[in-house]
């Protein structure tokens, strides 16, 4: 349930313009607003499944440098015992379907979010 609240907050405050999804499904990134005074996307958030867990990393965009377009400010695990993962996008809404196994037993979650921001 944490994973839910993580991902659809981070959703919520992004921008529909600045989207960016694994073909495969595998990671979603998020771009949206430090604050209210931000005149452009300052800020980033990925979330993606690796080994099992799914991790969230956030950062600061710096649009103005090609060589180095994302500055990253910290990585943390949003939920363990992760077995799959994918991300889909329909239209202003991004989806994050999680299988979660401890080995006693399986659990699918699903969580949608729509991008507020344009």
């Amino acid at each position: 349930h944490i994973a839910k609240r993580v991902f659809e907050a981070n959703v919520r405050k992004s921008s529909i313009s600045e989207l960016s999804i694994d073909t495969s499904g595998k990671w979603v990134e998020v771009h949206y607003y430090d604050d209210d005074t931000s005149t452009f996307l300052d800020c980033y958030a990925r979330f993606y499944h690796s080994g099992t867990n799914l991790y969230v990393e956030r950062g600061w965009l710096n649009p103005g440098n090609p060589s180095n377009p994302k500055g990253a400010l910290s990585t943390s695990i949003v939920c363990e015992n992760v077995t799959n993962c994918v991300f889909k996008q329909s239209g202003k809404y991004v989806y994050m379907m999680i299988t979660l196994n401890d080995g006693s037993q399986s659990l699918v979650i699903g969580s949608s979010a729509i991008m507020h921001n344009n």
